[in-house]
């Protein structure tokens, strides 16, 4: 909030918020939008001055290289400057895989057998029960 003049009058014998303060700008008030690289931090976060930007509303994203993020046995890594998606860095932000995994060929296990994370590395010859279930 920020304090309208002294001299305004109040509504009734006791003055309030309403009376005596303007609402202040918020990032979602004046539908910010952060640039490429930022992600929106919440829509009522209030902006520090009388408009908005991008230290007010945006957050940097975090980018592999930030994290030092250290790909697992199997994965080759991204750019440092590879952008993670959300707060954090995870595996498919930072990594590529150097053998199929059990996603990226798409393998179905048989019925009555669960499913191993898509993420999972199948064998230098190609996925199968093994790996994927």
């Amino acid at each position: 909030y920020t304090p309208k003049n002294a001299t305004t009058p109040c509504a009734s014998s006791s003055c309030n918020v309403t009376d005596c303060c303007t609402a202040g700008l918020t990032c979602g008030g004046v539908s910010y939008v952060c640039p490429g690289g930022y992600t929106p931090k919440n829509a009522t976060t209030p902006c520090a001055s009388s408009s908005c930007n991008v230290t007010d509303c945006c957050t940097a994203q975090l980018t592999c290289g930030d994290v030092s993020y250290i790909c697992p046995l199997g994965y080759t890594e991204k750019s440092a400057s590879t952008l993670c998606v959300a707060a954090a860095c995870n595996l498919t932000d930072c990594c590529t895989a150097s053998l199929p995994t059990c996603g990226s060929v798409d393998y179905s296990c048989p019925a009555g057998l669960a499913s191993k994370d898509p993420s999972t590395l199948c064998s230098a010859a190609g996925c199968n029960l093994t790996d994927c279930c």
